[in-house]
């Protein structure tokens, strides 16, 4: 090592560029051999101090966050699609006692039933991408029905928000007529119960409209039990 050698490991001593001083010995090994010009040997030591700086910062970083795990990209499973899970719902026994009988209802709304479940499984900490999965909605979806949540309880389960929801076009009583009818009284000719087309053309709508009716208070007409005195569901 020359005289100029030994200053130059100095000089990066003394200005802490312990990157350059790792890789000096093989870098001047080379520019004595003529392998490196005078830019390219200054270059790469350059390049080498840039690298351990960017090494030393990212495992500082990496320290200061106290990751449980670390991987590297050519580690990590990419095809695992990990999803983080939102906050887990903290149910009283209260609430998710109503919350399972609204459930396991036979009776109630199907959207109702289906945010009760998708509430309980919050309740067990299964994530929102999940709950979106198995109720057959969006993630969004699942979010909306949390935040209800959390702002009514289980009183908003079900509820169709304002402004949101199908539009109704049938005139103001309509659907009140469709029920009574249903549920209290016979056709006149005869029939044990109403069909979508005479009830239709009993009230003076159409049997889709009539269709939907039942179906949002879930009435199956054609399911009927006569009794002395009117009709029993």
């Amino acid at each position: 090592m020359t005289i100029i050698d030994t200053a130059l490991h100095d000089s990066l001593r003394a200005l802490k560029l312990s990157g350059m001083l790792q890789t000096l010995d093989a870098r001047l090994t080379q520019a004595h051999t003529g392998d490196l010009g005078h830019l390219e040997f200054l270059q790469v030591l350059c390049q080498y101090e840039i690298t351990r700086r960017e090494t030393m910062g990212m495992q500082r970083r990496l320290r200061r966050a106290r990751f449980e795990q670390q991987t590297t990209l050519e580690e990590f499973d990419f095809s695992a699609s990990p999803k983080l899970p939102a906050a887990q719902i903290r149910l009283t026994d209260v609430q998710r006692a109503e919350l399972t009988r609204m459930a396991v209802s036979s009776v109630l709304p199907h959207r109702q039933v289906v945010q009760a479940r998708a509430l309980l499984w919050a309740g067990d900490g299964v994530a929102n991408e999940e709950i979106a999965r198995r109720s057959g909605v969006d993630s969004d979806t699942v979010r909306r029905w949390r935040k209800r949540f959390a702002d009514k309880g289980t009183a908003g389960v079900g509820v169709i928000a304002e402004g949101r929801g199908r539009k109704s076009w049938l005139p103001p009583g309509t659907v009140e007529e469709v029920l009574r009818l249903t549920r209290t009284e016979l056709p006149a000719d005869g029939s044990t119960h109403w069909t979508t087309r005479n009830l239709a053309a009993r009230v003076g709508i159409g049997k889709d409209a009539v269709a939907r009716i039942w179906a949002d208070h879930n009435l199956k007409p054609w399911k009927v039990e006569t009794f002395k005195g009117g009709v029993q569901f």
